[in-house]
Formats: C-alpha cells, structure tokens, sequence
C-alpha cells in the first residue's frame, strides 16, 4: 500500500497535516499522532473502517462513565477518497505510557482496576451486538493448526505436553464460568497512559467485545508480572485471586499459540518468533515446575 497522503487526508477531513509523527502499528491500523493533538488511526484491511466505526461507537458510550479518561471522537471515514481502508481521527490523551512509567506504578495498578469494575458492571443496552472477528476467543479452532506448528519447531514431545495442558485447561469448567460483560478486550501497558499522579487514560478500543472479564488482566499479566496484577485485581475487587491467576496461565498459553498461527499472517515482523518463543518458555516453565514438585 501506497504512504499516505497527508495533503489529501487533511484536506479531506479539515486539519492541518503539516505536522506528522508515526505513533505505531497494530494488526489493523497504523497510528500517527497530527499537529500535537490529533491521533489518526489509518485502518491497513478493507474490513478497518467498520472496525473503526465500532471503537468510536463505544468511545462515544463510554464517555464520562469510567474511573479513567478515554480518547475523544473526532471523526469517522469508513469509506474515503483519501485512504482505502478508512481511518478515524482521536484526541491524543498526553501523559506517559505504563510501558515507560517509572514511578506511582501503585496508584495506577488501582485506577486500572478500578476503571475495569466500572467498565464490567456497565449496562449492555445501548451498543447492540459486539462482534470480533477474531478467533483468539475460539482456541479449539486454531489449536490443531498451532501444535502442528509446534512439534515442526520443537518435536514431538513438546507438542505432547502443550496439548494435554491446553485440554485440561479447556475442559475445566471453572475457569469458563462467566457472565459476559464489556471488556477492553486489548489492556496493555501501552494502552493505559499516566495523565499525572492521580490520573490515567485507557485508549485503543478496537477490540472491545462482550466477553469474560478475566480476559482484560491476561495482557498485563504477560508484560506486568503478578504483582502488579495482584494490586490491580484487588483494587478491582476480585474474588478469587489464586484462581485468577491460575486461569491466567492457560490464557497465556492459548494467546501464544494463536499468535503462532496467525502472526505470521496478520501480526508484524518478529511476532511469530517471538510466539514461538513464549509457546517454549511456557513449557519450560511447567516443567520446572513440574520437576521442583517431584524433588
């Protein structure tokens, strides 16, 4: 795909484009941050701009309703004779991300959880059907794909004991006993902002569906460790932290063998590798653990 044309963009949308900072890159959209304040999310797929829709459909809901600041809608293309896929344009929310936070890690590791009861207690009524397309909530449809994947890098042996862990968890009713709610849906420590000692933003909605609650803790227990998510879930007021946490783990498991599969067709350079890699270190994991029982 062609770069964007930012003359063509902002004359489109009515803004100045003369200042232009590439923010990053998603599976679906490539985000830039314009004149200081504006965050265009320029989709990369031609079904982008109805997701777009979507995430400014549950920004405008949202509004005024979390613990937490949340980007503010500007505008919607879902279909433009300035980008193929559409794009949307945001309110840049200033402050640090917890991915480069340093200090109050506490104070935010609270407002995260407290933000997340509010957001899962929320009425449903008022945002219709929330689809993903996405099957990373459907792991017995990429699992076949993903352990054969697995013993080609790794052996048989490997691909044994990934899959025996990966049915016990599935077939563990506990762990799927839940009311759906509106979750994030893609929580991580990029996606909350520390505004300042006091407050944060949560931003990137795209991937918000009805789902399983737990769901919003699995990426920042993957990049923030458990202690960070035991302060978050207590602040939350979970009720069963060692459950939790154990649900975690499969979680884990599961969100790498997906990315094994489909990194490589969707995600960016390195990430299938690394989905191996974290598919690996898992499996050590276990039988260390596995091993220190035993002795």
């Amino acid at each position: 795909m062609a770069p964007p044309d930012w003359t063509y963009i902002g004359a489109e949308c009515e803004i100045d484009t003369s200042n232009v900072v590439r923010l990053g890159e998603g599976w679906s959209c490539t985000v830039y941050l314009v004149d200081g304040q504006y965050v265009f999310k320029l989709a990369k797929k031609a079904e982008g701009g109805a997701e777009l829709l979507k995430e400014a459909k549950i920004i405008h809901f949202l509004e005024a309703r979390l613990a937490a600041t949340t980007p503010i809608n500007h505008y919607v293309f879902p279909e433009s004779e300035a980008w193929e896929h559409g794009y949307s344009v945001q309110g840049f929310i200033s402050g640090v991300p917890l991915c480069r936070a340093r200090t109050n890690l506490d104070m935010m590791a609270d407002r995260v959880g407290t933000a997340l009861r509010v957001l899962h207690s929320l009425p449903q009524e008022g945002l219709g059907e929330l689809t993903n397309p996405s099957l990373r909530n459907k792991p017995r449809r990429f699992l076949a794909e993903s352990l054969d994947r697995i013993q080609q890098r790794y052996g048989k042996a490997t691909r044994q004991q990934i899959d025996i862990a990966c049915h016990r968890f599935l077939d563990t009713r506990g762990y799927f006993d839940f009311v759906p709610c509106l979750i994030h849906g893609d929580l991580h420590d990029e996606h909350i902002i520390k505004i300042n000692d006091r407050e944060i933003g949560l931003i990137d909605w795209g991937d918000a569906v009805f789902g399983d609650p737990d769901r919003d803790f699995l990426l920042l227990y993957q990049r923030m460790g458990q202690g960070f998510v035991s302060r978050c879930a207590q602040a939350y007021g979970h009720n069963n932290l060692p459950l939790l946490f154990q649900k975690l783990e499969g979680l884990v498991l599961l969100s790498e063998l997906y990315d094994v599969v489909y990194a490589r067709k969707l995600g960016l350079p390195g990430e299938e590798d690394k989905a191996f890699e974290g598919v690996k270190r898992w499996a050590d994991r276990c039988t260390t653990g596995i091993a220190r029982t035993q002795a």
